[in-house]
């Protein structure tokens, strides 16, 4: 089983973990009390809307420049990048206590959110993960052209774009000429030339957008959140998708629906009472030994993403001996753990 929920959209988002410091001292009785997390799956799907506007002369493109040009407004959006991460999130029914020996020197844990353990006489700081930051919206160039005088006594619309035409042409043979070499009065130098093509580049972009219109593009992002359970999940809808509307409802009736699916690749055996027991009886720092799946998202028969991804919920535990942690000639022993999945990193003296 698996539950998903949509938590809206935003521009950017940021995996931060903060941690605290906390010393295990005679008041404390040289214990404290930790976490480890359970796995939370994240899809974010970024999507672009492309707005098209006709432009003002769209309807006499084709009497006054040969070709015809679309006089509709037009709206689209595409799906274009999908991301599965995971993260942790506290398991209150894996809490557990560090009971440090006396012996150990000023022993400390650092600990997340809701007690989740991050390292054990550690002094490294966790590392953040990078903003996702959405692409730049795309703006169109909508300024005027230099239109000549005759363009603004003109009472029509159709003389407006004859005139317009006229222009566009005049400026493209202007350019073409310093191009060939055929002005009466060249350029003096390279970085002349190269200024006098842009302008006239830029006037004949902002002419030619009265017929052709203009395209503005933006970008946002939505995300769904999952909690993996014990078994396979099979085509869970996120959400309908469709390219004239965009990101819909999981129970509209428009577009095609995003689907998720999640397939258990590794899980820990499952213990006997004996062994259960004789776990039980363990002690040290219990930490999370993760199983495994393959996260896909699939949209209209075509695979948005596939990524496999660690799923505490499927794993297992083991313990760490609290031992190591005694005084010793080489240092202070400190242990790190993954803030996502509560695992083993490494081991390390400090």
């Amino acid at each position: 089983m698996c539950t998903a929920m949509l938590v809206g959209w935003s521009a950017s988002l940021q995996a931060q973990t903060e941690v605290r410091r906390y010393n295990a001292t005679a008041d404390t009785d040289y214990g404290v009390v930790y976490r480890l997390p359970r796995t939370q799956l994240e899809v974010i799907a970024t999507v672009r809307e492309r707005i098209y506007t006709p432009g003002v002369y769209a309807i006499w493109a084709e009497k006054y420049l040969g070709v015809p040009m679309p006089n509709r407004a037009e709206r689209q959006y595409e799906i274009t990048d999908v991301q599965i991460r995971t993260y942790g999130v506290a398991d209150t029914e894996k809490q557990y206590l560090i009971a440090f020996d006396k012996r150990t020197i000023a022993p400390f844990v650092s600990l997340g959110q809701n007690n989740l353990i991050y390292n054990i006489n550690g002094r490294e700081e966790p590392k953040l993960e990078a903003k996702t930051q959405l692409p730049t919206p795309t703006l169109p160039d909508r300024a005027l052209p230099a239109l000549p005088r005759e363009y603004s006594l003109a009472t029509s619309e159709a003389k407006q774009a004859e005139l317009a035409a006229a222009y566009l042409y005049e400026v493209r043979e202007a350019a073409m000429s310093i191009v060939t070499g055929e002005v009466e009065s060249m350029p003096k130098d390279g970085e002349s030339m190269r200024l006098i093509l842009d302008k006239l580049r830029t006037e004949e972009k902002r002419t030619l957008r009265l017929f052709a219109g203009d395209t503005t593009e933006r970008y946002t992002q939505h995300r769904w959140e999952i909690t993996p359970e014990s078994e396979d999940m099979n085509g869970r809808i996120l959400c309908r998708f469709s390219e004239a509307e965009g990101v819909l409802d999981a129970m509209a009736r428009e577009g095609y629906p995003v689907l998720f699916s999640l397939q258990i690749t590794e899980r820990a055996p499952e213990l006997n009472n004996k062994d259960r027991k004789k776990h039980e009886k363990l002690e040290g720092i219990t930490y999370n030994v993760p199983g495994a799946g393959i996260a896909t998202v699939d949209y209209s028969g075509r695979p948005l993403a596939r990524q496999s991804v660690p799923i505490t919920q499927v794993g297992g535990v083991q313990v760490l001996s609290k031992k190591m942690f005694n005084v010793k000639d080489a240092g202070i022993t400190a242990v790190y753990f993954d803030p996502n999945t509560g695992a083993l990193e490494r081991i390390v003296n400090e």
